[in-house]
């Protein structure tokens, strides 16, 4: 049995549901937050006044909050880390001296009544190298967000060997198959969106790539499509059932070689 942490999104831990025989076990899970704020001062939060139902929801808000991550990760290591950026999706709001991420479920709580939303966007300064990201600057309000993920994985070296990080590049579908098995494209808005994200996705997972590049990477996402018959709905990261089966041989490999 190996055992592993995941930062990243139900893309990542839906993964593990595909094993017949359990070779990998979970231990500990971070999901919907984003690396700006898990990089971010500890903020205030009350749990009494977060208005929501599911253990799992409030505990992932609690954790985005309290930027507890990485002294998770350490006090209960694992032998592999799996990673990816989906839940990058989700805007910034600033709280304090923090930012902690604006998902759907603090969205939900009503949390915080009246959020200043804030997006990572691409900026193009009149002289810069040229490099993977094709010479733009990825920023968050003021923050340079190369230098986030330089941090992010500088962190992750403090606890890993490269060749224990998994990097699982994960891009939203265009497509997806729809109950009738008929494969069908998102709607417009859809589509403008995706094109935004995966273009950040690209950005980041390269520049995560370049900083660690001895880390082992999947990516076979745009191989698959979108499901609307997945348990959790139809969403371009919800994909077909072989696409998960096709991500846990690649770990399967990966682990048989650590």
């Amino acid at each position: 049995m190996v055992t592993v942490n995941i930062f990243g999104s139900c893309v990542s831990r839906d993964v593990l549901e595909m094993q017949q025989e359990r070779k990998i076990q979970l231990q500990n899970y971070i999901a919907r937050e984003s690396i700006v704020s898990a990089l971010s001062p500890p903020a205030f939060l009350n749990m009494d006044q977060l208005n929501l139902d599911s253990n799992f929801q409030r505990t992932m808000v609690a954790h985005d909050f309290h930027k507890d991550v990485f002294e998770l990760f350490r006090q209960k290591r694992s032998e592999i880390l799996l990673i990816d950026f989906i839940e990058e999706r989700f805007p910034l709001v600033k709280t304090g001296n923090s930012y902690v991420t604006y998902s759907n479920e603090l969205m939900t709580s009503g949390y915080i009544s009246k959020p200043e939303l804030i997006r990572c966007c691409k900026k193009t300064p009149p002289f810069c190298r040229f490099r993977r990201s094709g010479g733009c600057r990825w920023m968050v309000g003021n923050i340079n967000m190369d230098n986030i993920i330089t941090e992010f994985g500088r962190r992750l070296l403090e606890m890993y060997n490269p060749e224990q990080i998994i990097i699982h590049e994960v891009y939203l579908s265009d497509q997806y198959m729809d109950h009738e098995k008929q494969v069908r494209l998102f709607p417009a808005n859809h589509l403008e969106n995706n094109q935004k994200l995966n273009e950040q996705y690209e950005y980041m997972y390269h520049m995560l790539e370049d900083f660690i590049p001895d880390a082992r990477v999947i990516n076979c996402s745009r191989e698959y499509i979108a499901d609307a018959s997945h348990k959790w709905g139809l969403s371009p990261m919800h994909f077909q059932r072989e696409y998960y089966e096709q991500v846990l041989e690649e770990i399967y490999r990966i682990i048989a070689i650590i």
